[in-house]
């Protein structure tokens, strides 16, 4: 029964698909002979062919644009340049003026301590003196 039953049902396929496929043939058939079908054709063709030239403008175009805008920015650079330069000195600038002991902020006006190192060199310059003195005294009587 099952042998029978496969047998009736591809029988009846394959009879549908031969019906399926002789229709096709038939619509395509009239699609390529009608006159209407040929121009609705013909039109989308000439339509794809606008939409296709249409494209390669607008690309080109386009390709301009950033052709233009690329050089847009090379002269506002150029420009830019131009007045920096205009705010460079064209002397030689001078070094800022460096304080050993005093650093910038809200303590500089305060007087630093003195170290211990400072005023033991303060001394030894102040005895070199005495003793510079003291030759120089010597060497006069002695002329």
């Amino acid at each position: 029964m099952d042998k029978e039953e496969s047998s009736s049902i591809t029988a009846s396929l394959e009879g549908n698909m031969e019906t399926i496929r002789e229709e096709e043939k038939l619509d395509i058939v009239t699609a390529l002979t009608t006159p209407l079908q040929q121009n609705v054709i013909k039109k989308h063709a000439e339509t794809l062919k606008r939409l296709k030239t249409q494209e390669k403008e607008i690309r080109e175009q386009q390709r301009q644009i950033d052709e233009l805008n690329f050089e847009l920015s090379i002269k506002e650079a150029h420009m830019q340049n131009i007045k920096n330069e205009a705010k460079i000195p064209h002397t030689p600038s001078q070094p800022p003026a460096l304080a050993a002991i005093e650093t910038p902020g809200p303590h500089r006006l305060q007087m630093m301590p003195e170290r211990s190192e400072d005023i033991a060199y303060r001394a030894k310059l102040v005895e070199q003196q005495h003793a510079e003195e003291a030759m120089g005294h010597t060497d006069a009587t002695a002329s």
